[in-house]
């Protein structure tokens, strides 16, 4: 589930970029499968007992993978500026460079509740800003911009706050991995 995810990405480019209402629901059936592929894969793992060190990093560079590419779709059709998708490519990547410490290391970091909060405020965003995206087809929707960049900026808040909650709570075993 985690490689359709990243398999899925680029083809959400192409098809976000192509015009008409059938590219549309492409774009919103590829992000609702990637939501649900990560809700049912967390799902499964902890059910089952199977988290695993590939797990723990597969997972979020796949989810930080299809969702950048969203927001990079977004930016590129206007709907929100730069300097939003900026501060959550941040985040990734700071997150990301952490992980990437640990696991030469030999520790493999899992998320965070916060990192979960985000994934709760990011995936449905993409979903409810992709579904009125269908709907701006055969239906003006002047708020839709608006709205787009409050959940967006809301969603960017949560973002920033879970880098730094991973940060903080990392920051001994970074100071420690550092040294060795």
């Amino acid at each position: 589930m985690t490689i359709s995810r990243l398999a899925l990405s680029p083809v959400f480019v192409f098809v976000f970029m192509a015009e008409g209402m059938w590219a549309r629901i492409g774009a919103f059936a590829i992000v609702a499968i990637n939501e649900l592929t990560d809700l049912f894969d967390g799902v499964i793992a902890r059910k089952l007992g199977k988290t695993t060190d590939f797990g723990k990093i597969a997972d979020p560079l796949a989810d930080s993978v299809s969702r950048f590419t969203v927001f990079l779709c977004f930016l590129a059709a206007g709907y929100v500026p730069l300097w939003l998708i900026a501060f959550i490519f941040y985040r990734d990547i700071v997150v990301a460079y952490v992980r990437v410490l640990a696991s030469l290391h030999g520790v493999a970091l899992g998320a965070r509740r916060t990192g979960k909060f985000k994934a709760m405020g990011q995936g449905p965003s993409l979903v409810i800003i992709l579904f009125l995206d269908i709907i701006r087809e055969t239906t003006p929707l002047p708020w839709f911009h608006q709205f787009t960049f409050i959940l967006i900026s809301v969603v960017t808040v949560v973002t920033i706050i879970s880098g730094i909650d991973y940060v903080i709570g990392t920051r001994n075993l970074i100071k420690r991995l550092e040294q060795e």
